[in-house]
């Protein structure tokens, strides 16, 4: 028990310090901006209307989503730091 407890810290601690984050997975504030892990993308925590789950109709979820495609730069360098396009 003691061992999953600390492998799944220790994979949040290894994804809070990557600071990336995943189009479609929950967010916490509505305007942020983060990076999307491994890819090129901006993307920006967004409220989306999640399809009917407790049959009271559609739920509003805040998610991750892509915003824009960061353009490659001419040093070959990352696209996408700390929630913005490098160039």
């Amino acid at each position: 028990m003691r061992s999953t407890l600390l492998l799944f810290a220790l994979g949040l601690a290894v994804n809070q310090a990557a600071a990336c984050e995943t189009p479609g997975t929950y967010c916490s504030s509505w305007g942020d901006m983060a990076c999307e892990c491994n890819e090129g993308y901006l993307l920006e925590c967004a409220p989306a209307l999640v399809s009917e789950i407790d049959g009271e109709g559609g739920e509003t979820e805040v998610l991750w989503a892509r915003v824009e495609n960061c353009p490659v730069p001419a040093d070959g360098g990352l696209q996408c730091v700390d929630g913005a396009c490098t160039s």
